[in-house]
């Protein structure tokens, strides 16, 4: 009886957890300076959630100003534990991209992005790319900022 009791509240915990991290509000995580979406290149994210509940995050591009230039929640995934997903300021040759996290965000020269997550457990990075080249002709990556410390190169 104790173990059945024990099974019932695990599911109920779990199935609580799941409800409040899909209905909550994905808050700012990470800043990336750096991001451009120009010439033959484009900027690409990958995040993961490490945790074992699901976690949504989104990216949300802002112009040299700091003006958004999509909207975050039109990028939005919900990643289960232990899943991947990346996000691209455009199409790519050599890169698959879900085309839901295409963000085709037009012409950018610079600018920056926000990571928003309904967790501070996630791991992201953050590159640029030849998009036209398959493989990737070059590439370098973009440092991630999270409140005062600076992780990345």
């Amino acid at each position: 009886m104790v173990r059945i009791t024990r099974l019932l509240i695990a599911a109920s915990l779990m199935l609580i957890t799941m409800c409040s991290t899909v209905n909550a509000q994905p808050t700012p995580r990470l800043t990336v300076p750096g991001v451009m979406n120009t010439g033959t290149l484009g900027t690409f994210f990958f995040c993961t959630n490490p945790s074992e509940a699901p976690v949504a995050i989104a990216v949300q591009v802002l112009a040299l100003d700091g003006t958004p230039i999509n909207v975050w929640s039109d990028t939005s995934a919900l990643l289960g534990p232990h899943t991947t997903e990346v996000w691209a300021t455009d199409v790519a040759d050599g890169l698959s991209v879900d085309q839901f996290q295409n963000m085709g965000i037009g012409m950018l020269n610079y600018g920056s992005a926000q990571i928003l997550a309904t967790s501070a457990r996630i791991a992201c990075s953050a590159f640029i790319a030849d998009r036209y080249s398959n493989p990737p002709a070059s590439m370098t990556t973009l440092s991630m900022v999270k409140g005062k410390q600076q992780k990345g190169d």
